[in-house]
């Protein structure tokens, strides 16, 4: 059943602010969205696990709703201090024992405000989602001035949490995460999402999918029927008509070794991923962003590559 999603931003009225980077600050911001709400926004149902967020170790563990479609998994978000500009690790699993103890924990990533300049404070953002997943997205005012929708190497945040669409019933791995990389213990351009589904050539072993039965992982990509759409270059100004979206997919990074790609409880193709899309159309480099277009009378959100390149990645804001 699709899900409605909603858009919160930095700029809405009552919306939590980040300052100076704090970790408690982005842990801050990602409960109000997710649990509380603010203002007259309401938040979007999680379940708080623990919240040691105002701590000089800050932690914020969440789950999503079983009751609300949800599978129940968790994802963790802690750092070593509050220190503005100190790293936030995220990482989810599949049962939460303590700060440092997960069942089935899943690939790892941090981030922080980038850096103390104007140039790397990130403190704009924005959060899509629903019940059971979303794509968190924060970028400046320095890069925003510049009016084009690429970062030109400078860091920024764009990851998802939450449960991708599986095409197997009983799927009780279907919690994940998705970032620049798998593990990554440093913020740079390339940590990013964005990076692997807007410009890098190929979104390979991008995240870790436990099989059906949750006994072992298998690291996943993302693919789409366009192929090769992944990794285009240069600074396209056009403004293309969007004739043609992909949707994208998670598929098990195997090699062709019948006795793995033959196994049941590990399909080569596990499922979509939510509201994410890829066109055959490229373009739309000089745009503030976070730049929003309507494709047949539906908002997408273009995400912007992380290099001097242009962009052809699209999360749709309404519905997933």
């Amino acid at each position: 059943m699709a899900q409605a999603v909603s858009v919160m931003r930095w700029d809405d009225t009552s919306a939590p602010d980040v300052v100076d980077g704090k970790p408690s600050e982005y842990m801050t911001v990602l409960k109000k969205c997710l649990v509380d709400g603010y203002g007259t926004t309401p938040g979007l149902n999680w379940i708080v696990v623990v919240d040691e967020i105002l701590t000089t170790t800050p932690l914020l563990v969440l789950k999503n709703d079983v009751a609300l479609g949800g599978s129940g998994g968790f994802i963790v978000f802690k750092a070593d201090n509050d220190t503005a500009g100190t790293l936030v690790k995220v990482q989810c699993c599949q049962a939460y024992i303590d700060r440092d103890t997960l069942t089935n924990p899943g690939a790892y990533f941090v981030f922080s405000r980038y850096n103390s300049t104007e140039a790397g404070r990130l403190n704009k953002w924005m959060l899509t989602g629903t019940e059971t997943g979303f794509y968190f997205f924060v970028t400046n005012d320095y890069v925003r001035d510049k009016e084009v929708n690429s970062f030109e190497t400078y860091g920024s945040i764009f990851f998802w949490v939450g449960d991708f669409q599986s095409f197997h019933d009983n799927d009780a791995s279907r919690f994940i995460t998705m970032s620049g990389g798998l593990n990554n213990n440093s913020h740079s351009w390339t940590s990013s999402l964005n990076y692997r589904i807007a410009h890098s050539s190929e979104a390979k072993n991008i995240t870790y999918v436990y099989a059906l039965d949750s006994s072992y992982y298998q690291e996943h990509s993302v693919g789409n029927i366009l192929g090769s759409a992944f990794g285009v270059t240069g600074e396209f100004t056009e403004e293309p008509s969007i004739l043609s979206l992909s949707e994208c997919f998670l598929l098990s990074t195997l090699d062709n070794t019948p006795s793995l790609l033959n196994k049941p409880e590990m399909p080569r193709l596990r499922g979509k991923v939510p509201g994410l899309y890829i066109s055959s159309e490229v373009g739309f480099f000089n745009n503030a962003m976070p730049f929003i277009k309507e494709i047949d009378g539906v908002n997408y959100f273009n995400i912007p590559n992380p290099h001097n390149a242009t962009s052809f990645s699209w999360i749709n804001l309404e519905e997933w």
